[in-house]
C-alpha cells in the first residue's frame, strides 16, 4: 500500500517525489510504504492444493502517539523503516484487547453497527466460519533506540514495544526515543470461511513500515493535532486540517507488471505459496530511473464486469424447492473471469419474519460460468434474489445494463431489474 514506486532498491527520496497519480496513499504528504503478507484462501482440487490469494482486501494506516511522556516522541526522520512481528516482545500486551494484534469477524447491521466475533492474536486464526468482513489489525512498536539507526540494514533491532504494550508505556533499556505507532487494518471484504494461510507459510503475521512522510509534515500535526480525549486514542481520527487529500490515487495492479517489473513468479492462483521455503525465484531487477515514473500502466480496474448469460432452475421436493443460479460473468474484452467470486443474497419468509441468506461461489473454469444453489426455500414462499459482489483483481465496475436481457426486456441484476423473484414454478425479472 502507498506508493508504486516499491522495489527493494527503492529510497525515501524516491517515495516522496512519486506523484500521488502513481500511489495509493489518499493523503498526498503521506507516500509511506506498508506491506503486509498476502493472504490466500486454501482449497483442495483433484488431491492438491490450491492457494487463491485474496484480493478484495481493504487497508487504513492509523497513527498514535503520546507526547506527555517521557522519552519524547520524534516523527520518523528520513529514510526510517521498521518490520514487526506478532510474536515480538511485547506485542502480547497492552492495546484495546490485551494484545497488539486483534482478528475480527464482521457482519454488518442495518442500524450501521457490526456485530463482530474476535477470534484471537497471536498465533494468527483465521475463522473458519463466513462474515461480511475479516479484519486483521496489528500495532506496531514505539520506542526507538536512536543509535542503531534508522533500519536500512537492520528493519527489526532498532525498534521495540513498551514494556507493557502501550503505546505510552515505558521503554526497554537503551530505546532513547519514542515514535508513533503505525496502526495497520486490513480487511478482507466478503470472507469466505474455511482456511486461510498467510503467503510465507507462518501463523505469525508481520508488518513492514517505510516512512515517505513529507518531512516536517507529521511532526506538525503531532505538535498541532489535539488529544480526542478517548483513552488509547491520541490524535482523534483526521487531523485533516493538516493534509491535502490524494484525489486521483492508483489504483491495483495487474499480476503481469508486477511479473514483468518487480518479482517473476505467479501469486494469484498457484499450487505452491509464493516466496516459500520451496520457492527459488529472484527479485527482477529495477527497470526504471529514478527519476522516471513507475512504469506501471494497466491496472484491473479498467475493465467493466457484466453477466452475459443468466438463469434459474428449480428443482422440487416434496416441501419445500431449491433455486439454482447459472451466470456466466465476463468483462467488456470478453476475456476470461476465472477466480473471480460471486456473492448471492437470498431472501424469504419463514415463521414471524425474514430470513435472509449469503451464498458464495468462485468461478473456476475459463469461460466464466459460475453455478450456485441456494437453500431449501419453503413451498408457496416466494424468495428474492440480489447480486451483492463479484470481484477479481482491482475495482471492477459491475454494468448490469450490458447483460443479455430477459423476456421483458430487463437486463438481470440492472439498477432497472435489482433482483429475481422465484416461487417454485417459475422466476419473474
Amino acid at each position: 500500500y502507498g506508493p508504486q514506486n516499491f522495489h527493494p532498491d527503492t529510497s525515501y527520496e524516491q517515495l516522496r517525489d512519486t506523484k500521488p497519480e502513481f500511489s495509493s496513499s489518499p493523503i498526498v504528504e503521506n507516500q509511506s510504504l506498508y506491506w503486509h503478507p498476502s493472504i490466500y484462501r486454501v482449497t483442495e482440487e483433484n488431491g492438491e492444493s490450491v492457494y487463491s490469494r485474496a484480493n478484495n482486501l481493504e487497508s487504513s494506516p492509523y497513527y498514535r502517539w503520546n507526547m506527555d511522556t517521557l522519552p519524547e516522541t520524534v516523527a520518523f526522520p528520513p529514510g526510517f523503516r521498521m518490520i514487526a512481528y506478532s510474536d515480538d516482545a511485547g506485542a502480547d500486551a497492552g492495546g484495546e484487547t490485551g494484545g497488539n494484534m486483534l482478528v475480527e469477524c464482521c457482519d454488518f447491521l442495518k442500524n450501521g453497527e457490526e456485530d463482530c466475533v474476535i477470534t484471537g492474536g497471536n498465533p494468527l486464526i483465521f475463522p473458519t466460519t463466513a462474515c461480511e468482513g475479516l479484519g486483521i489489525a496489528f500495532a506496531m512498536p514505539t520506542c526507538w533506540d536512536e543509535s542503531k539507526g534508522i533500519g536500512t540494514d537492520d528493519p527489526f533491532g532498532h525498534v521495540a514495544y513498551t514494556t507493557d504494550g502501550a503505546v505510552g508505556g515505558p521503554c526497554p533499556s537503551g530505546f532513547n526515543k519514542r515514535i508513533p505507532q503505525v496502526h495497520l487494518f486490513v480487511r478482507i471484504k466478503n470472507y469466505q470461511g474455511g482456511i486461510y494461510q498467510l503467503a510465507d507459510g507462518n501463523d505469525k503475521f508481520h508488518v513492514d513500515f517505510m516512512n515517505g512522510w513529507q518531512e516536517g509534515k507529521l511532526a506538525e500535526i503531532m505538535q498541532g493535532c489535539e488529544p480526542s480525549g478517548e483513552e488509547g486514542y491520541n490524535p482523534p481520527c483526521g487531523c485533516n486540517q493538516f493534509l491535502t487529500e490524494n484525489i486521483d490515487y492508483a489504483k491495483p495492479l495487474c499480476d503481469e507488471e508486477v511479473r514483468q517489473h518487480i518479482i517473476d513468479e505467479a501469486t494469484d492462483v498457484v499450487n505452491v505459496l509464493p516466496r516459500a521455503s520451496n520457492s527459488n525465484v529472484g527479485v527482477v531487477p529495477k527497470t526504471w530511473e529514478d527519476d522516471e515514473d513507475p512504469p506501471f500502466v494497466c491496472v484491473e480496474s479498467d475493465a467493466t464486469m457484466f453477466i452475459k448469460k443468466f438463469e434459474v432452475k428449480i428443482k422440487k421436493k416434496k416441501t419445500t424447492f431449491i433455486p439454482k443460479v447459472v451466470m456466466f460473468v465476463r468483462d467488456d474484452l470478453n476475456t476470461s473471469f476465472k477466480g473471480a467470486e460471486v456473492i448471492i443474497y437470498y431472501e424469504y419468509e419463514k415463521g414471524n419474519g425474514d430470513v435472509k441468506e449469503k451464498s458464495i461461489s468462485k468461478i473456476t473454469n475459463d469461460e466464466g460460468k459460475v453455478v450456485i444453489n441456494l437453500g431449501k426455500i419453503p413451498k408457496g414462499t416466494p424468495v428474492t434474489i440480489e447480486l451483492e459482489y463479484i470481484s477479481k483483481e482491482g475495482d471492477y465496475v459491475y454494468d448490469g445494463t450490458k447483460n443479455e436481457a430477459n423476456d421483458n426486456g430487463c437486463p438481470v441484476f440492472s439498477s432497472e431489474c435489482s433482483v429475481v423473484t422465484c416461487d417454485e414454478n417459475s422466476c419473474e425479472y
